[in-house]
């Protein structure tokens, strides 16, 4: 297990998860409960992921595979901010939970995780099972990466991304009604660059966004 970990290249997601796949195999075949946790265990801190997603990878017997090169495109995906944030709400759920919900995320496979993890909470097999192919993907990345980065920074920083976007978004001959409204809604955007931002301003935000998202699918 260790020669397989010391050879490999852990420093992108993809190559962590390709040896997670291999280590939670050899893991697997040992008959001992008590040493396969102490396996998963060691595994866990020389791969920097946690020690339930290295279990659940020994659990999924010849349920998964090792990822495969992917394109450009598929790398970027893992390298901005939703992928970020992401990777924080794995290991500190209540923070970003608390400034992020599903409305903020641009990319729809992003967006898929984020409700998946959101309506699972740790149960990382249960979310991967609601997944498309693309999504799990995704999934499977966040799951071992390790990123750098405060969830509450984050988290608005996104947030604040959103908010902006949709209000490019505005028809210039909207109603005076939605005119003040979004008036409103610039003046609480512009709130989240300080460093002290309201609860209530974050909350107000993403009700918006909730609001403006389903006037659209309607």
């Amino acid at each position: 297990m260790h020669r397989v970990i010391d050879t490999a290249d852990i420093t992108t997601p993809e190559g962590k998860e390709r040896a997670l796949v291999k280590v939670a195999a050899i893991i697997r075949e040992h008959p001992s409960d008590l040493v396969r946790s102490e396996y998963a265990s060691d595994a866990a801190r020389r791969l920097d992921v946690k020690e339930n997603i290295v279990l659940e990878r020994v659990a999924q017997r010849g349920a998964m595979t090792a990822p495969q090169p992917q394109p450009a495109n598929s790398a970027s995906k893992r390298e901005n901010a939703e992928f970020i944030v992401l990777v924080l709400m794995v290991n500190d759920f209540d923070a970003v939970t608390s400034i992020v919900s599903e409305e903020v995320f641009a990319d729809e496979s992003h967006r898929r995780v984020f409700r998946a993890l959101f309506n699972n909470r740790d149960d990382f097999t249960k979310a991967e099972a609601e997944l498309d192919p693309e999504a799990a993907e995704i999934l499977s990345a966040v799951l071992v990466a390790s990123v750098d980065g405060d969830p509450r920074v984050e988290g608005v920083n996104l947030l604040r991304a959103a908010v902006r976007r949709e209000l490019s978004k505005r028809a210039a001959n909207a109603s005076p009604e939605v005119i003040t409204r979004d008036q409103k809604i610039r003046l609480q955007v512009d709130k989240l660059l300080e460093r002290s931002v309201a609860d209530s301003d974050i909350t107000d935000l993403l009700a918006w966004l909730y609001e403006v998202q389903l006037t659209v699918e309607a």
